[in-house]
């Protein structure tokens, strides 16, 4: 079983979207997630400091489970 957080990906996103969607809704969602994601990102990667992580190549796995962090508190900021 796939996990996110070492949980099962479906109990972590349940919270931040909970209803179904269209593989068009999905793309957009992503799509949309992805230049905040990529510009975040990049602000962060100060090389030599704690936040020198984001500057250095990681497994596509450890992207994802960046990038989905990211977007759930993305989400969960816009619904509050």
């Amino acid at each position: 079983m796939r996990t996110l957080f070492d949980k099962p990906i479906r109990f972590t996103t349940l919270d931040y979207y909970p209803e179904k969607m269209s593989v068009d809704e999905f793309v957009q969602t992503m799509q949309a997630n992805l230049v905040g994601f990529a510009a975040n990102m990049k602000t962060l990667a100060k090389p030599g400091t704690e936040s020198g992580w984001y500057a250095d190549p990681h497994y596509v796995e450890q992207w994802t489970e960046t990038f989905l962090a990211w977007s759930e508190i993305e989400e969960k900021q816009d619904n509050e």
